[in-house]
């Protein structure tokens, strides 16, 4: 994953982000990361069979597989096939450009 940082004008009192280019599956967007919130993708995780681990939207502040744990096979109950609402809380309103995009 290449990265730039930068500094967001926007960033509700953290000192700066870490810019990156994020390539899934061969969609790419930036996504951005907190300097100041420590991350974990640098350690190994062995999800247990028959398990998912999950991530939230907001990948750096979600509470997630990372804080709940592995999710059991019969918990899941559907598919998430599109986005049904984005909002913008830096600049308000809704992500229009997002809404019904069909996801991976």
């Amino acid at each position: 994953m290449g990265s730039v940082t930068q500094d967001l004008p926007f960033s509700r009192g953290y000192e700066s982000y870490q810019v990156q280019v994020e390539d899934l599956m061969g969609y790419k967007h930036l996504v951005q990361k907190s300097l100041l919130v420590p991350h974990s993708d640098e350690m190994d995780l062995v999800v247990p069979e028959d398990h998912f681990f999950v991530m939230g939207d907001n990948r750096d502040q979600s509470a997630d597989s990372r804080v709940w744990g592995f999710v059991p096979r019969e918990n899941l109950k559907g598919e998430a096939l599109f986005i049904w609402l984005s909002l913008d809380n830096d600049l308000g309103g809704i992500r229009l450009g997002r809404f019904g995009k069909k996801l991976i």
